[in-house]
């Protein structure tokens, strides 16, 4: 008779959340937008910023304001291991990656997303599964090149930019997200959302729209611990309320301008915490995990601290000095710049909606922002959980749209409007995956009307 204490049972491996045919996806929009963006690189430095960012990545140092730590010490990795061609090639190379993983992160997310999304219709059941993969990846290939071929972030892919990379960043956070969502006991990929935040938050203070709509989108997922990040936010938001105008390095950030913003922003997120504090019915609990995500969000953003290690070599691009104080804080707070305008009256806001959707419409397309409303139209046909994600995709793509919209203060003059485009991409990123569910859900509908007037029946 067999031993029971020798006896073993069988270890049954988690099914991981993205699926071979996910990564598949990804792996078809990362190589073709990667491609492209080869193609058509800029063969040396060209005429905006990117001659002290090819300096800043040879030689690790301080480039403009806000000096862009995580992005120096990525391109000073290719600087190194690319051993052919100048450095401004290598640093394109390095922002023609970056904005490829981009594409195929959204891939990944349309591709998995989309067909969770399907899953309550009758639909996929007249399909084989090789018709539902061949969807999907096509899909999920198809949003994720769009996005890559948008104007707003093509025009940034192939010149040593730094915007691209923080793009890059925030679809990495967005798919932690997401996989944290569907998953919740796995709350390791949302601990990683927050230390991504931080370093998108010290490597460009241009996302800071993302900071406040992210937490928004943890609510909706878990609105217990969305309480308690908020409630550590609204205290955040009072405290600089309270020192607008008394911080001296950061008078381009907080002043009388920006008073109106800050208040809005401070009763808004107050008034979130009002309504799930009342939903929930209970303050004690999540708070753990709340703490967790706030150190690790800070944490990310101690990444500023590289700046004065970098400033103590000495570097050609030494921007501000950052090893003093007084050139840190210069650095950090993006001294030589304007801080955001407020908004003067409801019509000039509703002005500037009008240039973003000319934006959007012109660089990212009209099909594209049509197949991102389809997931609207049916949300009350989607799985609660898919569309618990989908509503809050659409939370933070209007907050950072709305913010940046302000901050950037866009108008239909020229100069104005080419400038600050390309800082409206990752507003478009979200409407790709939103376009990418749509495509896959109306791909699987024809193809299951097709199959139906066939009379194809695929058997259970």
């Amino acid at each position: 008779m067999m031993d029971e204490s020798k006896s073993c049972a069988r270890i049954v491996k988690p099914v991981p959340f993205f699926q071979r045919v996910d990564w598949m996806s990804f792996g078809l929009a990362s190589l073709l937008s990667f491609a492209v963006y080869i193609f058509t690189l800029t063969p040396d430095a060209d005429l905006e910023f990117s001659g002290i960012f090819a300096t800043s990545a040879m030689h690790l140092g301080v480039s403009n304001p806000p000096a862009y730590p995580i992005w120096t010490l990525y391109t000073w990795l290719f600087v190194r291991l690319l051993p052919f061609s100048n450095i401004a090639w290598r640093v394109a190379v390095a922002t023609a990656m970056a904005s490829a993983f981009a594409c195929g992160l959204i891939a990944l997310m349309a591709s998995r997303t989309g067909a969770m999304a399907v899953e309550n219709f009758e639909g996929p059941n007249r399909l084989s599964v090789k018709e539902q993969n061949a969807i999907r990846m096509i899909c999920g290939s198809v949003a994720g090149v769009g996005f890559g071929l948008d104007g707003c972030f093509w025009s940034r892919a192939v010149v040593p930019d730094q915007w691209n990379f923080n793009v890059f960043l925030f679809a990495l956070l967005l798919c932690l997200l997401t996989q944290w969502l569907f998953e919740p006991s796995r709350k390791r990929y949302l601990y990683w959302a927050a230390l991504v935040q931080g370093l998108i938050l010290a490597d460009s203070q241009a996302l800071l729209p993302t900071a406040l709509a992210v937490p928004f989108f943890v609510a909706i997922g878990n609105p217990q611990l969305g309480r308690n990040i908020l409630f550590l936010i609204g205290i955040f938001f009072c405290a600089v309320l309270a020192l607008n105008g008394r911080l001296h390095w950061f008078d381009s950030w907080l002043n009388d301008s920006t008073r109106p913003v800050e208040f809005a922003a401070t009763i808004l997120v107050v008034l979130v915490w009002l309504s799930l504090l009342v939903f929930t019915r209970e303050f004690l609990s999540e708070w753990s995990p709340a703490f967790v995500c706030v150190a690790l969000f800070w944490a990310g953003i101690a990444a500023c601290l590289l700046l004065p290690i970098f400033s103590m070599t000495d570097p050609p691009v030494n921007w501000g000095y950052s090893r003093t104080v007084r050139g840190f804080f210069h650095v950090i707070g993006r001294g030589q710049y304007g801080g955001p305008d407020d908004v003067q009256n409801m019509k000039r806001l509703l002005a500037q909606w009008a240039v973003y959707g000319k934006i959007a419409a012109e660089q990212f397309g009209v099909f594209y922002l049509a197949a991102a409303t389809v997931p609207l139209f049916l949300l009350h046909k989607i799985l609660s959980l898919v569309r618990r994600w989908c509503l809050g995709l659409i939370v933070v793509w209007f907050l950072i749209s709305l913010l940046m919209s302000i901050g950037l203060d866009i108008s239909w003059d020229k100069s104005t409007y080419e400038l600050n485009e390309k800082f409206l991409s990752p507003t478009h990123l979200v409407l790709a995956i939103l376009a990418g569910n749509g495509m896959v859900l109306f791909a699987t509908y024809y193809a299951a009307r097709q199959s139906d007037k066939n009379g194809v029946v695929i058997p259970p």
